[in-house]
């Protein structure tokens, strides 16, 4: 104060300088609590979008599954097909593509020993039921991917899959496509 005393001698010139100050003073207050409400309410609205959504159903990469899925192809299964060996899930599901049949199984379908193979591969391996598991459910699928088109082999479905769920893929070469093997458990 002693400062402006110095250079000013009149008592009107300081009160203008002084209700100046607080002008500007009040002024950048305002201006900051307007920058902060309209922070704020941008805030609320994507917070309220947010929210709002509906849940989609969350599908994650599970190592666990897809060893079990890789693990699960070499498994031997009962059916003996035209290269009279035991052919493995992976093979099976080659073989059901192709529409072949188990000779010792009676000419039973490939897919029908397939369809009971892989459910009680997984039942086996994965605790699933309704109430107290910690597992609610699966979903597995093998589809044929060619550059031409893509066909479903197999699609084995149980329990409710409407939650969380872990899966894996499988590829098998299949000239002159693929087949590709997925499994999703659902929690």
């Amino acid at each position: 104060m002693r400062a402006w005393q110095d250079t000013c001698c009149r008592e009107g010139d300081k009160m203008s300088y002084l209700i100046k100050r607080e002008r500007k003073a009040q002024e950048e207050i305002v201006g900051f609590v307007l920058v902060v409400v309209i922070v704020a309410v941008i805030f609320l609205v994507f917070l309220g979008i947010y929210l709002s959504r509906e849940k989609p159903v969350n599908a994650k990469e599970s190592i666990d599954v897809s060893q079990f899925l890789e693990s699960a192809m070499h498994y031997t299964t009962g059916c003996i097909t035209s290269s009279n060996v035991y052919s493995t899930l992976g093979d099976l599901i080659k073989e059901c593509w192709a529409g072949a049949t188990c000779t010792n199984m009676n000419n039973k379908r490939a897919c029908d020993v397939l369809n009971k193979t892989v459910s009680d591969v997984i039942e086996a391996n994965w605790r699933i039921c309704k109430d107290i598991c910690p597992y609610k459910g699966y979903l597995f699928d093998s589809v044929y991917n060619s550059t031409s088109a893509a066909e479903g082999v197999i699609s084995i479905a149980k329990g409710n899959c409407s939650f969380n769920r872990i899966g894996g893929e499988y590829f098998t070469p299949n000239y002159p496509g693929t087949i590709t093997t997925t499994l999703q458990i659902c929690s």
